[in-house]
């Protein structure tokens, strides 16, 4: 029951950071966000993403591996439909992407919403105008 609750807070912190990252996080981000988890089952939960095909590893010019958490990301978004701030946060990151498509399906919606209204407006012309 521990284990569950210590995967889960490791799930959960990954997809924070994961959002305020753009959707990459690199071996060293783990390193230094100091997540509340131990190298041991963070090793475990981002193998078991991978293997839900839920993360995508990349490597970098430099040999540094890189962590693409988009589907994460993307499930998040798919398990609480109702939440704007994260949908916002996903059109945000797919925008950083050109993800012309998948950002202007997110910011139809959040375009609804009074806190994100005006940005989400603005956002759609671009993503229009960039398609």
């Amino acid at each position: 029951m521990d284990e569950d609750r210590v995967y889960k807070r490791t799930c959960t912190s990954l997809r924070i950071h994961a959002f305020r990252h753009s959707g990459y996080l690199s071996a060293w981000d783990f390193q230094r966000l100091n997540l509340p988890t131990t190298p041991e089952v963070l090793e475990h939960v981002l193998l078991e993403l991978q293997a839900r095909r839920k993360l995508r590893l990349h490597e970098r010019d430099d040999g540094e591996m890189l962590y693409d958490f988009l589907p994460f990301l993307e499930e998040s978004v798919e398990e609480s439909v109702l939440d704007m701030t994260t949908r916002f946060q996903l059109a945000q990151i797919y925008l950083q992407r050109k993800m012309w498509s998948h950002a202007i399906t997110e910011l139809r919606v959040t375009r609804t919403h009074p806190k994100f209204k005006k940005e989400s407006l603005y956002l759609l012309g671009t993503c229009f105008e960039k398609k």
